[in-house]
């Protein structure tokens, strides 16, 4: 039996899939492909090529690009350096903690050099590169700067009479190690002795001797001056996350609406064709459509009454993301835990983090600030006294939450006049001794009554 010829088959029974052409879209639409954003063109293959692919390099452009774009990075680099200099915090003499003194020249001098502002950059440079770098301007007698020159003398001590006037941050792309220390009689063998850095758009590096830079690498491994991105643990689940995404965009704007489907009775090709030239298909803005006759039928195979569950893939991206990140799951989603208790240990979890994230970074402020001690620009013997950051935490207790703790510390100092003076027991909380009877231990006193009172023994 001969095969029917494709007119027989175009009169008896039609399924034709179409796109809609441009002049159904509108001007400046392109219709095929990939989605199109408003003003630039989108193209999956470019955005999620082999340079996106789970355990490649991460190129230089791709960082800077994913820590401005994608939430998850841009969280991780930028919202948490801001967090950890959000609330600030307070200079304090070691042994001498109550006296605000120190601290008050420290924030002052800090804030002419724009200190907090400066420091949260320097942290955003450092958490998206694993490295970033102060430089150091200070004043001089002399016409010119020479920037490769030592800035300490023989016996480690600054020129008389300079000041620290500028902390300018750098993040790693914009500088490089020219040179490294290779005296064997050095304490820093190994580590850089001259920078290059790139200055705006100036083509020439300026090269700056160490000792006129705070170089900033928390997170060292095995290198012993660049140090881990907070980027790289996440960067595969945040590319596998973002390819999600768009694939979700994509299921909508292909198939939320489903493909029209046009049936005619009797039509054939040329019928449909006709039937479309004469913009049958201009009011409808879809995908694509099907045109058929009432011989034909359309079917999505393997796909008809099914659809993919997208909660278990979510899930798993936000597992990996928060044990990458060590932060939990709803503070990463942007919800609370469904209670206020939830929520207090969600904020207080994130706290926490905050804080660890302080604990590494403190040595950078700490480092600022004995620069300014060394030039007189605050008034304190470092050399022979210490001083340490005291940061003001990131978590405030609830009002419930703060007098169960109240009343626990005075459960506690009243236990504590078992076998302590009254003036002690004062002394621990902050309070001034009593001018009579603060040596009595109450303790000992209800010990001596009752002995007076013969108070017999209970019977078993």
């Amino acid at each position: 039996m001969a095969s029917p010829s494709n007119e027989e088959v175009s009169k008896s029974s039609i399924v034709a899939g179409r796109s809609p052409t441009k002049a159904n879209l509108g001007e400046g639409v392109d219709v095929g492909g990939d989605i199109i954003t408003p003003g630039q063109g989108f193209s999956s293959s470019a955005l999620y090529g082999n340079q996106r692919t789970f355990g490649a390099r991460i190129p230089a452009g791709e960082r800077v690009f994913a820590s401005q774009r994608e939430p998850m990075l841009k969280w991780l680099v930028s919202f948490i350096a801001s967090d950890i200099y959000d609330n600030g915090f307070r200079v304090v003499e070691v042994g001498n903690e109550e006296d605000d003194t120190l601290n008050d020249i420290v924030q002052a001098e800090l804030i002419k050099l724009n200190a907090k502002k400066n420091l949260t950059r320097l942290t955003v440079f450092e958490r998206r590169w694993g490295t970033s770098f102060f430089l150091l301007s200070y004043s001089t007698n002399r016409n010119k700067v020479d920037w490769a020159s030592p800035l300490y003398d023989n016996k480690g001590k600054l020129p008389t009479g300079i000041e620290l006037l500028q902390i300018t941050p750098y993040p790693k792309s914009r500088v490089t190690v020219t040179e490294e220390v290779i005296d064997t009689t050095d304490l820093r063998l190994g580590q850089p002795k001259f920078y290059n850095i790139l200055r705006g758009s100036l083509a020439i590096a300026l090269k700056v001797h160490w000792s006129r830079i705070i170089h900033v690498a928390p997170r060292l491994d095995e290198h012993p001056f660049w140090g881990l991105s907070v980027m790289d643990p996440l960067w595969d689940d945040v590319t596998g996350w973002r390819n999600i995404r768009w694939a979700f965009y994509q299921m909508i704007w292909r198939y939320g609406m489903g493909f029209p489907h046009f049936s005619f009775e009797g039509a054939t090709q040329e019928d449909l064709d006709n039937w479309e030239a004469a913009g049958g298909l201009d009011d409808f803005f879809a995908r694509a459509v099907f045109l058929s006759n009432e011989k034909a039928k359309v079917n999505f195979v393997g796909l008809e009454g099914a659809t993919v569950n997208p909660k278990e893939y979510v899930s798993m991206v936000y597992q990996s993301m928060s044990t990458g990140s060590r932060i939990s799951q709803d503070i990463l989603k942007g919800v609370s835990a469904g209670a206020v208790t939830g929520s207090e240990t969600n904020l207080k979890e994130y706290a926490k983090l905050i804080s660890n994230e302080q604990s590494d970074i403190e040595y950078v402020p700490i480092e600022l600030i004995r620069r300014l001690m060394e030039t007189g620009q605050i008034d304190f013997d470092y050399e022979n006294k210490a001083y340490a950051l005291e940061w003001v935490s990131a978590f405030e207790l609830g009002e419930v939450d703060y007098a169960r703790v109240q009343l626990q510390k005075s459960m506690a100092r009243k236990n504590e006049t078992e076998y302590l003076t009254i003036d002690e027991v004062r002394v621990r909380a902050g309070e001034d001794p009593l001018t009579e009877g603060g040596e009595a231990v109450l303790g000992l006193e209800r010990m001596k009554r009752g002995q007076s009172l013969n108070i017999p023994p209970e019977e078993d």
